[in-house]
């Protein structure tokens, strides 16, 4: 296996450019990973989507966004992992979009007037234990070197 440098601040500004443009779209967004999967009443978005870099998986009937600087992956031919395989190896956070976020601050009635971020990274030591990381990785290995 090929060790690659990955410069991960330009990943992470990469992910938040892109969640920044898809902010005024009415789309659940949900970032597993370095991925984020799009979902919802995407159909009427598909040009912006297209625009922005994503792609549609015909077996998850959603779209994806993979950022352009991390290496690139070979398809995994023998198996297709579910969106609950992918959330439960990489965990998962939701996305709000702007009409979401603008509901729930009319909603809260609170006088402050603090912007919340669009999201806050978790990193894998702060969801899973290291039992659940290992035996993930375990099956991972185990996947690819069948």
């Amino acid at each position: 296996m090929a060790q690659t440098n990955v410069n991960w601040q330009v990943v992470n500004a990469e992910l938040d450019q892109v969640l920044g443009s898809m902010s005024s779209l009415n789309v659940n967004a949900e970032i597993c990973g370095n991925w984020i999967w799009i979902s919802g009443d995407t159909r009427r978005y598909s040009q912006q989507l297209r625009k922005l870099g994503c792609e549609f998986s015909k077996e998850k009937t959603m779209w994806f966004y993979v950022p352009r600087s991390l290496p690139k992956l070979e398809k995994n031919q023998d198996r297709t992992f579910t969106m609950a395989e992918i959330r439960g190896f990489h965990g998962s956070k939701h996305v709000k979009s702007a009409q979401q976020r603008s509901r729930s601050r009319s909603s809260s009635r609170s006088s402050s007037k603090s912007s919340s971020p669009i999201y806050t990274r978790v990193s894998a030591w702060e969801v899973f234990s290291l039992k659940d990381i290992l035996s993930r990785l375990f099956f991972l290995f185990t996947a690819v070197y069948r």
